[in-house]
Formats: structure tokens, C-alpha cells, sequence
């Protein structure tokens, strides 16, 4: 829920972990899929107090707007 949150906040959050999440996997850590894995569980873990976590930008904005 945005209400309760800075919508700033959640749209920086998910941008950054998105951008961290496609540059990992295009820097070839796909090969390794636990790799990928982990750093999305790390994504998860570090972005879920602050934006939910959708790891989609388009999701967090829709919502900000919406609320």
C-alpha cells in the first residue's frame, strides 16, 4: 500500500533494483542461476520495506498514481 509510504521513495527503490537486477543478468550471470536467484532474493529481502518489492518500475508507478 502507497498511502502509507513516500511514493518517491518506492519509484527510486524499484528503479534501482530493477537496473541492478537486468545489469547482473546481462553481465552473463544468467549461466550461473543460482546466481541470478540470489541476487534477486537480495532484492526481495533489501526493497520489500520500502517499495514491496515488484521489481517492475511500471507496477510502483501505476500504483503511486492510482493511490
Amino acid at each position: 500500500d502507497l498511502n502509507s509510504k513516500n511514493k518517491t521513495a518506492c519509484i527510486v527503490g524499484e528503479l534501482v533494483g530493477t537496473t541492478i537486477l537486468v545489469s547482473a543478468y546481462s553481465l552473463g550471470i544468467q549461466e550461473f542461476g543460482m546466481g541470478t536467484a540470489m541476487i534477486y532474493l537480495l532484492l526481495i529481502i533489501l526493497l520489500h520495506p520500502i517499495s514491496g518489492a515488484h521489481l517492475n518500475p511500471c507496477v510502483t508507478i501505476a500504483q503511486a498514481i492510482a493511490t
